[in-house]
């Protein structure tokens, strides 16, 4: 980008500066030559926009000098037009080289706005995602602390404690729980988006049977039956991926419809890189919902999927996204949902 120049600093800035003057200069000599001034108008045009990366003022004494030189050129030009014609040649390089000034700048400016507020939104994101992880951490102990107190109270309590009491102490307890689970999630992602990449390659088939192991109180408690065809050894983080997969498949158990889960995953090559789906039978999603699901804290509208954090497919958007891939859904409410995301293969080298 043009602005990006003036990082060489000011001895790079006067080099430039006396090039452009120098080649203005030439510009004239030959425009004083010719019997119209056309040709020269592209390249003060020219000058103009190689002097974008200097000072907003030396641009526009640049413009002024190759309007001058436009005018000045025209008592020195050899006859050939009528004195008519050689004043609308000499107006039309002022405007065009003029409109290219300013429009140059406006560009400039627009572009440096641009750059300044991407770099403002991440680096709030980066403090966002910072409180978040530090938050999480100092939350773990306390809920800890105030789950195993309910659960004392209710054990020793025993029939000491009336209906409604009990009652107060199980939602109590229910509460703490939810909050913890949300800390843990809050804390996946913070180490999904910060913890060190170690790209080695990584053999699906074992990550993914590793996670249904961890899934299997789950799977037997909704009675879901999981398949999947042969999976490729991809180049990735195996603790990531891992959870990646654990991630989709524990959605797809949770989130199903009337019929227990089925959920079907499947892998195939494209150009560098394996094209994965997690398809379920579920309760699906409106339209709405698959273009913003990936955001973090934002919950669909699939049956009872409210009670979720919010924060799950956030984590798989930033693993797959730190292993230069990308992610998506198709979904139909009740007609079930499909994940896709991409992996390099293991012999594409490391991502960055």
């Amino acid at each position: 980008m043009p602005h990006q120049f003036t990082q060489f600093g000011r001895p790079y800035q006067w080099l430039m500066a006396s090039i452009v003057i120098f080649i203005s200069i030439v510009l004239f000599a030959c425009d004083s030559l010719l019997a119209h001034g056309t040709i020269p108008a592209i390249g003060y045009s020219v000058l103009v926009l190689l002097s974008l990366s200097l000072s907003r003022k030396f641009v526009y004494a640049l413009a002024t000098l190759c309007s001058i030189l436009t005018w000045l050129a025209l008592a020195l030009e050899p006859p050939g037009h009528p004195l008519w014609v050689s004043l609308f040649d000499r107006s039309m390089i002022v405007v065009v080289v003029w409109m290219t000034t300013v429009l140059g700048l406006q560009l400039i400016r627009a572009e440096r706005q641009v750059t300044q507020q991407a770099e403002d939104l991440q680096r709030s994101n980066i403090e966002l995602e910072h409180f978040a992880s530090l938050v999480s951490h100092d939350l773990r102990s306390p809920l800890t602390t105030i789950l195993y107190t309910i659960e004392l109270a209710l054990e020793q309590s025993g029939s000491k404690l009336d209906v409604e009491d009990r009652e107060l102490l199980a939602t109590a307890r229910g509460t703490a729980t939810e909050m913890a689970h949300m800390v843990s999630r809050l804390l996946e992602y913070s180490r999904a988006g910060h913890s060190p990449l170690t790209i080695e390659p990584c053999n699906c088939e074992a990550c993914v049977a590793g996670v249904l192991q961890r899934l299997n109180a789950l799977l037997t408690e909704t009675r879901a039956e999981v398949t999947r065809d042969p999976l490729p050894v991809v180049g990735g983080d195996s603790t990531l991926l891992a959870e990646l997969f654990q991630n989709l498949i524990e959605n797809a158990a949770k989130y199903h419809g009337l019929t227990p889960p089925r959920i079907h995953i499947s892998a195939q090559p494209a150009h560098g890189e394996y094209i994965f789906s997690i398809r379920d039978n579920g309760a699906g999603m409106q339209e709405i919902d698959t273009q913003r699901i990936f955001q973090r804290f934002i919950r669909g509208t699939r049956t009872g999927s409210n009670k979720g954090s919010g924060i799950g497919l956030a984590t798989c958007k930033t693993i797959v996204e730190r292993h230069r891939g990308r992610i998506w859904v198709a979904s139909k409410p009740q007609l079930g949902s499909t994940f896709y995301f991409t992996l390099p293969k293991a012999t594409d080298g490391e991502p960055g």
